[in-house]
């Protein structure tokens, strides 16, 4: 018995001081820290999407609830059948900033859309009636 308890303090206490090791964490590489030139925010709208638009009414495309000044960057797919007019509209249908028209393949910048302006729709109105593909950024 004196032996028993003699081998099992020695595996506890041998048991003891391995542990450490395999508990140990993998060493981490050092990462980077972002600084301002590489960090971006990107709170605005980011879309990319079809629309079925016609050439007498406008349609919604997409819209967007916004807390920060918002100036979207619309391009229009180059395969798209026709131009598009495009605006924007606040929440209480009026519209913010003036119309804008866009060919296919190119891109249009919008008017600024106010921070804290509530939801905001970006709406188009074709010049061809069809399915349209949208980025909007």
């Amino acid at each position: 018995m004196k032996k028993f308890v003699s081998m099992a303090l020695a595996l506890t206490v041998a048991a003891s001081m391995a542990v450490p090791a395999f508990a140990a964490s993998e060493p981490v590489a050092p990462q980077n820290e972002p600084t301002a030139a590489t960090e971006s925010v990107s709170p605005c709208i980011y879309w990319t999407g079809t629309a079925k638009l016609n050439t007498t009414d406008y349609v919604n495309i997409t819209s967007s609830n916004n807390i920060f000044p918002d100036s979207p960057l619309v391009t229009s797919d180059a395969n798209n059948p026709g131009n598009v007019t495009i605006r924007v509209i606040n929440e209480k249908g009026a519209q913010v900033g003036e119309t804008k028209t866009i060919a296919p393949g190119s891109s249009v910048r919008l008017d600024q859309i106010p921070a804290f302006s509530g939801t905001y729709t970006i709406q188009g109105k074709a010049s061809v009636a069809g399915t349209y593909t949208f980025n909007i950024d």
